[in-house]
């Protein structure tokens, strides 16, 4: 776990992003769950239809409104975002909203007007690359996904560096513990070696496209 040495704690927005696999859900939930009387998970708006019960998304035929931050994923017409007055909704209710959302979500909330409205503290989750590939594998990811997400997640981390705090995800029990250290503004320790991280994902990725002969798009 490592934070930059300016990071404000006046904040009143959290936002959580990560690679696909890293946990963040798991480590998300829990955090609010051990602390619910002071923060709420800003639940995100998609205009598909539910396949189950999420308590992460309200799923909508149509949004109307301000958003903080939207995208469409994979091309499609499939608009995923997070409401402002669903942010308002929860700091109105004297809680921090805790946004779990992608590096471009967290680039167009400090890029806003909104910018001088919240003070967010920015959380990235990591966690090793053999272990976002065993994730996607048990979820049943198709190989050539799991190398688009490797993909993916070598653009993300590229941007790591833009957030306050970087935490690895060893275990959520001492994942969430170092999001507590952060957000209390106590000091943390040294900054993780992204490139070294980046190189990872790199060599794991080149690695199943020449077991699996799987290209990539784009």
């Amino acid at each position: 776990m490592s934070t930059k040495s300016n990071v404000s704690l006046c904040m009143n927005l959290i936002i959580v992003s990560g690679i696909s696999g890293v946990g963040k859900s798991i480590i998300v939930k829990r955090f609010i769950g051990e602390n619910s009387e002071k923060y709420e998970l800003a639940r995100s708006v998609t205009i598909r239809k539910a396949r189950t019960e999420n308590e992460y998304y309200t799923f909508v035929s149509r949004e109307e409104g301000t958003f903080l931050e939207t995208n469409l994923y994979q091309g499609s017409k499939k608009l995923y975002g997070t409401r402002r007055r669903e942010v308002e909704r929860i700091v109105a209710m004297d809680r921090i909203p805790v946004l779990e959302i992608d590096v471009n979500g967290k680039r167009q909330i400090e890029s806003s007007a909104d910018q001088n409205y919240f003070s967010p503290i920015s959380i990235f989750i990591t966690v090793p690359p053999a272990t976002v590939y065993r994730r996607l594998m048990v979820r049943g990811e198709p190989m050539k996904n799991i190398v688009q997400r490797l993909k993916t997640a070598v653009e993300e981390i590229n941007i790591a560096d833009e957030y306050d705090c970087l935490v690895e995800n060893k275990n959520p029990e001492t994942a969430v513990k170092d999001m507590k250290v952060v957000i209390s503004g106590k000091n943390a320790t040294k900054r993780p070696d992204i490139n070294k991280y980046r190189n990872e994902l790199i060599d794991l990725m080149h690695i199943i496209q020449n077991t699996e002969g799987v290209g990539i798009s784009g």
